[in-house]
Parts: structure tokens; C-alpha cells; sequence
């Protein structure tokens, strides 16, 4: 007898199973697509059938709260598969079924991803490592070197010596430019 997890179906008519895959292809200038990537879907499997029998009310309970809380369930019948949940559950009740219904189940497959975290303990500066294999550090001593003076080419005096260094002949205008940026850098 078919059943999905605790639930023992009465009656399964059809099962059909479906296996998929998902291609990108990519088009090329002469002949056919290319095919770069190949990534398998979600198997589905759709399940019909007949509950009956004076457990039949608990058993549509018992598959309406699979469906409401998305349990993960394994189904057996002539197809066997795990990680199922129930996408979609219609059922029916009609005249003749008296003490039970008839449905069609819709249950697609889930791949649950698990996380996994990793400790990562700090090696200790000051001391050098004792592990087989391992390198130390080798890290120069800090000096005190008190206060720095900066390069000359940094300072704005540069100018002032540019300005020093120009020929005789230069030009009026450039004169005027390298006083008034002298008279700047001054303030």
C-alpha cells in the first residue's frame, strides 16, 4: 500500500513522476545552440487516489496539516522518493465515495541547504607558533624616530625656489603667476 509519511492511502489510481532539467544554452554565429550549463529541477510527483474507510476524516487532517505546515515527508508507493513537500492538495467528496474522498496530490521535491559556521581562533602575535610546520613572523622592532620634517618637493617653498631658478628672459606673465603663488603659500 502507498503512503505519504504516517498516512496510508486506500486506494492509488496513477502516480507520475517527473524528472527535469534546466539547459542555458547560448546561440553561436553557424550551426547549432551550445550547451554550457545543465542544472536538474525539482523532481514532482503527482499522486491520485481514494481514501476510505472510518479513518478517512483523520487521514484528510492528517494530510491538510502536512500541507499547512510544509513538512518534509517520504513517499512510497511504486515510486519511492524523500524530501517531499505537498505543493498543492485538492480533494474530493462526492456521492460515490460514502465514507471517504478522493484527491490528487501534488508533491514536489526539497533540497534543504545547511549552513555550516567555522571558528576562527587568532594566532597570538607575541608568540611565535609551535605548530609543526609552522612560520613565524619575522617583524622589524618599531623605532621611535621623533619628529619627522617633510621632503622638500612637499614643501610650498619649492616654489619659491622654481621661481629663483628661472631663467632671466622669462616672461612677464609666468614672473606674475610664480609671485602670486608665492604670496598664497606664504599665508
Amino acid at each position: 500500500m502507498a503512503s505519504l509519511g504516517e498516512v496510508v492511502f486506500s486506494v492509488v489510481e496513477e502516480e507520475n513522476i517527473e524528472y527535469a532539467a534546466e539547459v542555458t544554452e547560448r546561440s553561436v554565429e553557424q550551426g547549432v545552440d551550445i550547451v554550457d550549463h545543465v542544472r536538474p529541477r525539482p523532481v514532482v510527483l503527482i499522486v491520485s487516489g481514494v481514501v476510505v474507510g472510518q479513518d478517512a476524516a483523520q487521514k484528510l487532517e492528517q494530510l491538510r496539516e502536512y500541507a499547512q505546515k510544509g513538512e518534509v515527508l517520504e513517499y512510497s508507493g511504486r515510486n519511492i522518493v524523500g524530501n517531499m513537500i505537498i505543493q498543492s492538495f485538492p480533494a474530493s467528496h462526492t456521492a460515490r465515495i460514502a465514507d471517504g474522498f478522493s484527491f490528487r496530490l501534488e508533491l514536489r521535491e526539497i533540497r534543504i541547504a545547511v549552513s555550516e559556521t567555522a571558528v576562527y581562533v587568532a594566532p597570538d602575535p607575541v608568540t611565535p607558533p609551535t605548530a609543526p610546520g609552522a612560520v613565524a613572523a619575522q617583524v622589524r622592532p618599531v623605532i621611535p624616530a621623533g619628529i619627522q620634517m617633510p621632503h622638500p618637493s612637499q614643501r610650498p617653498d619649492a616654489l619659491f625656489e622654481a621661481r629663483e631658478a628661472a631663467p632671466a628672459k622669462t616672461t612677464s606673465l609666468l614672473v606674475k603667476a610664480l609671485n602670486y603663488l608665492g604670496k598664497v603659500f606664504k599665508k
